[in-house]
């Protein structure tokens, strides 16, 4: 069932209207949050354009672009076989469950930009964009505030 799933990811049209109307309604009711503000910023003034920085909700515009053509693509060029870790855990025979997996993408082919099993990954190294203090200000029509301090790690 999970090779299925990944292989033929079924995305209708009315799953994927359903979860975009509740991601804008997060996106709205996080609009109206002073403290995800307060941490929204927060997070702009330390990591600038790095991707620490981007909002996992995504924003009204990008939400409101999702469309069953996008995410399938989306999908297939990140979420394919190739790149496929699997863990099992259990009263398993690790070699049967090795044999089948092979059987099962006997067809999936590398192509050349697939990094062979030995090969490292590449270290990302985060530096934070700014050596002198930050801040950020957003006023909010509420009667609350929130104040939010950090150092990167």
């Amino acid at each position: 069932m999970m090779v299925d799933c990944l292989r033929n990811p079924s995305l209708s049209d009315e799953d994927i209207e359903r979860e975009r109307r509740v991601l804008l309604d997060a996106v709205r009711a996080r609009n109206d949050d002073p403290t995800e503000i307060a941490l929204r910023l927060f997070r702009g003034a330390l990591f600038g354009r790095h991707p620490y920085n981007q909002d996992l909700l995504g924003t009204s515009d990008s939400v409101a672009g999702l469309n069953r053509s996008r995410i399938l693509d989306h999908f297939r060029e990140h979420y394919g076989p190739r790149g496929l870790t699997v863990a099992v855990l259990g009263p398993v025979e690790p070699e049967r469950i090795s044999a089948k997996l092979q059987s099962l993408f006997a067809d999936v082919r590398p192509t050349a930009g697939d990094r062979s099993p030995d090969q490292e990954l590449p270290a990302v190294i985060a530096q934070p964009p700014h050596t002198e203090p930050t801040e950020g200000f957003q006023f909010i029509t509420k009667d609350q505030g929130r104040l939010v301090l950090g150092f990167p790690g």
